[in-house]
């Protein structure tokens, strides 16, 4: 199911340097997609190998792939380089590639994002939930990380971050599986956890 919605983008929207991105103005088209829903934090740290602070830097990758004869997308996703800061669970190296839930459609000249997704922004950091791509995932995406529970997992660490990013999912994308409540909860706990000594 799609949702369209055309607004200026920001930089709270897209990291402005991901040049496929920097339009003024852009068609986003929000995709439902396919990531699980964790309503507390233990479930999300159970189904998670890699718990880790990163910063994003300025390296972004839109990876598109349409099938025209079927006419549906194999891949949407930007691959954004990271560095990681602090591991709180799992081993990881100190750069690694992140699978973003959104892309550049060049067909359609939209930005798709799945699930309300936030795209994380360059030089910000970021406390993420994160596993390794399947064996079986498509080769523009092969040796990734991806976060789960999509917006759940990529969590802003200041608290003005949190509160925009919990704001921002539920008003514009509408999509309430979290609502504003439980997603600023889970964030909420998790940055407790993790980040207040």
């Amino acid at each position: 199911m799609k949702q369209i919605v055309t607004f200026f983008l920001s930089c709270l929207l897209v990291a402005c340097t991901n040049p496929a991105l920097n339009k003024l103005e852009q068609k986003v088209v929000i995709e439902e997609g396919k990531s699980a829903f964790y309503d507390t934090l233990g479930l999300l740290e159970e189904n998670t190998e890699v718990i880790a602070i990163v910063t994003p830097t300025a390296t972004m990758t839109n990876e598109f792939v349409m099938n025209k004869a079927e006419k549906v997308v194999e891949v949407g996703a930007t691959l954004t380089e990271v560095k990681v800061d602090k591991v709180y669970k799992g081993e990881i190296s100190e750069k690694i590639t992140i699978k973003e839930s959104y892309y550049l459609n060049t067909e359609e000249e939209e930005l798709a994002i799945y699930d309300g997704y936030i795209p994380m922004r360059e030089g910000e950091k970021y406390l993420v939930f994160m596993s390794m791509q399947p064996e079986n995932t498509h080769p523009a995406l092969e040796g990734s990380y991806y976060i789960v529970g999509t917006t759940v997992g990529a969590i802003p660490i200041t608290t003005e971050g949190r509160a925009k990013n919990a704001t921002f999912y539920k008003d514009t994308f509408g999509r309430d599986d979290y609502g504003r409540g439980l997603l600023f909860e889970i964030q909420t706990e998790a940055i407790e956890k993790y980040l207040i000594e």
